[in-house]
């Protein structure tokens, strides 16, 4: 077994090297027309940060929920967080793309040098669903394992908490893969629709959620 706060610390790490990646192309402005320039990149920093948050907290909250990290989970883990490196570099790039392409009025401090042909923004859309796909399902992965093997691993929370997360990382995966085949479906003008599927996650986590905490009431014995 492995010390879990030493995941823990590695795994912060890894992230706060991600969050640098966002930053480190930023200078401090030398004057207020590069300052307005550079506020205007704010939304894409958000959205991208806001979504490392997101991934980082649902890890964090696996981390939580065991006393102990074996060699399989360490072994999954490692593959969770080379994929959040990768997953980083392309991130904001297309986040500011989707910004200027279908809010006209939005200009970034990223100035895009070359008109994407229809192809390259479909690889462009492949890269981000397979990636999130990857992420969201090793996050699931690493939840199943823990429900398999908690009795070795110390379970702190309840089976219906790793439960819950098994199928909101499920859902994830589903919402990104429609995402991916909805490349192939779509007409170019339509393909704006394969980044608005991804709305389809707040109501499904609202579902689940709903679901499971109902579940939660049932007496003991009534509970798988």
């Amino acid at each position: 077994m492995v010390s879990k706060s030493r995941i823990e610390a590695l795994s912060d790490a890894i992230f706060g090297l991600a969050l640098t990646f966002l930053v480190v192309k930023m200078e401090i402005p030398k004057s207020y027309a590069e300052f307005e320039n550079m506020s205007h990149g704010f939304i894409g920093f958000f959205i991208t940060f806001l979504m490392l948050f997101i991934i980082w907290n649902n890890q964090a909250r696996l981390l939580s929920s065991i006393d102990k990290v074996d060699a399989p989970l360490k072994a999954l883990l490692a593959c969770f967080l080379f994929t959040i490196l990768f997953f980083v570099f392309p991130l904001k790039y297309m986040f500011t793309l989707a910004l200027e392409t279908f809010f006209p009025f939005y200009q970034s401090a990223i100035k895009m040098e070359e008109t994407l042909t229809l192809s390259q923004i479909s690889q462009l859309i492949h890269i981000f669903s397979s990636t999130l796909m990857a992420i969201f399902g090793l996050l699931m992965l690493m939840n199943i394992y823990i429900y398999k093997n908690r009795e070795k691993l110390i379970l702190t929370v309840s089976k219906i908490s790793i439960k819950r997360e098994i199928f909101t990382d499920l859902a994830i995966v589903l919402i990104a893969l429609l995402s991916h085949i909805m490349v192939y479906l779509l007409s170019a003008n339509l393909l704006y629709l394969t980044g608005m599927v991804y709305l389809l996650i707040l109501p499904s986590r609202w579902l689940l959620g709903k679901r499971y905490k109902e579940e939660s009431a049932l007496p003991l014995n009534s509970s798988t």
